[in-house]
């Protein structure tokens, strides 16, 4: 037989390690003092993470501002130069635009 086998055998089923009594209530008790006199860190992480959100809520705000003000200005200058095209026809006497797309076709 090899020595570890020899050891086994003499051990038997019972345990060779041992506990001390009231280890792990007593583990417990000593664990949360020592993280309770551990200085807790500055939360920094925090506060950037606040200042970083409202950074990217203006962003927001400034591009969706910004898209729909083009959408504006794109639709009123469409209106703009439909009231000059109303215009300029409304400035014209139908004889002279008839005239002007019976040359055009012959061109």
């Amino acid at each position: 037989m090899e020595k570890t086998e020899k050891i086994l055998m003499q051990i038997g089923n019972r345990n060779p390690f041992k506990v001390p009594e009231n280890y792990f209530i007593d583990f417990q008790r000593n664990m949360q003092r020592s993280i309770a006199a551990f200085p807790q860190p500055k939360t920094v992480i925090y506060k950037m993470r606040i200042w970083l959100s409202a950074a990217a809520a203006a962003a927001i705000l400034l591009v969706a501002g910004g898209i729909s003000y083009n959408y504006y200005q794109n639709n009123r200058i469409a209106e703009n130069q439909a009231m000059y095209d109303n215009y300029v026809l409304s400035q014209i006497d139908d004889s002279n635009l008839v005239e002007y797309y019976l040359t055009a076709e012959n061109e």
